[in-house]
Formats: C-alpha cells, sequence, structure tokens
C-alpha cells in the first residue's frame, strides 16, 4: 500500500519481482507475503500479465504449505495466499475455488483471531455468491463481512462492500 498510495508503483513491482522466483530455503511465510503484494500490486497497476503470473506463483505455493503445521504464522500466512486466491477467483466467477479458498482462509482467520482476513474472506464469499446468482447468499456473507470489517477497523474493507453494495443487483436487498 505505501508504493501504491505514494505513486510508486514500479518501484514496488521491481521490489516484488524477485518473490516470483525465490528460493525454497526463504520460509513461506515471507514468501507468501511477497508474492501476495505483487499480485496486489500487479492488480493495482492494472498489470494484467503480472497479475496472471503472479496469481499462478502463489497458487503453487499455496499448494505446498503443509496444512497441519502447527506454525501459527505460516497457518496466518496460508490464510493470506487463501484470501488473496478467494478474491481474484470469485471475482473473476471461479466460483467454486474462490469459495473453497475463503472458506480456508475464513477458517483460519477465525482460530487465530485475524479479524482483517475474516472479513475479506467473508467478502470474497459473498461476491463468489453474487457471481453465482444467489443474491440471498452474497447479501448474508456481504453484511457479515461488514459488520467484521467494521468492529476491527477496516476501513478499505467496509468501503468495498458498501460500493459492491451500491453498484449491485442486490441493492435491492435488506441489508447494511
Amino acid at each position: 500500500w505505501f508504493w501504491y498510495r505514494r505513486g510508486h508503483t514500479d518501484e514496488g513491482m521491481r521490489m516484488l519481482a524477485p518473490a516470483l522466483t525465490a528460493s525454497t530455503d526463504i520460509p513461506i511465510a515471507t514468501r507468501v507475503r511477497a508474492i501476495a503484494g505483487r499480485t496486489i500490486m500487479s492488480y493495482l497497476a492494472a498489470d494484467l500479465p503480472a497479475l496472471f503470473a503472479a496469481l499462478g506463483t502463489l497458487g503453487e505455493v499455496f499448494a505446498t504449505f503443509d496444512v497441519d503445521s502447527p506454525d501459527a504464522v505460516e497457518q496466518v500466512a496460508r490464510g493470506d495466499a487463501a484470501v488473496t486466491l478467494a478474491f481474484f477467483e470469485s471475482g473473476s466467477g471461479l466460483v467454486d475455488a474462490g469459495r473453497e479458498h475463503a472458506a480456508i482462509a475464513l477458517e483460519i482467520a477465525r482460530r487465530h483471531n485475524y479479524p482483517w482476513t475474516a472479513a475479506e474472506s467473508l467478502m470474497s464469499l459473498g461476491t463468489a455468491d453474487f457471481r453465482a446468482g444467489d443474491h440471498a447468499a452474497a447479501a448474508a456473507h456481504f453484511t457479515t463481512a461488514l459488520e467484521t470489517a467494521r468492529g476491527c477497523g477496516y476501513d478499505w474493507c467496509a468501503a468495498s462492500i458498501l460500493w459492491i453494495h451500491a453498484k449491485s443487483d442486490i441493492a435491492q436487498e435488506k441489508w447494511n
């Protein structure tokens, strides 16, 4: 966010590019956060080839996580990877994959008390539901996501949910 908000997107893209080819000797939590950062930076920079490359790498690294690892740092990073994948999958209409990754991220977020990841996971579930045409389920997920985001002061997520609400068919549904 620093690079994006300060107008240094090119610098951020350059600094995070090595994450895509980082050695497996680097802890997986560190690699995932850098790759997720590169993914988001690519999206914000509207660089679709870089976005697709970063998403592909993130998916590959996500698949290597030890699901049963007792390491909380690794598990939270696994949640970060899952919610990043879910955000883009759900938004692009890959609803089954988006739901799967969002559910994983939500479970990890709740287990490790990361309401920010929980809010993003619920937003991704709502987006997947909306894309699948289930507006009632979308409204329920968005409502819970908004409550969760507001509860932890995650203004970007809350604003994103309100923007989705204002721009979608579910604006006719009752939720706030």
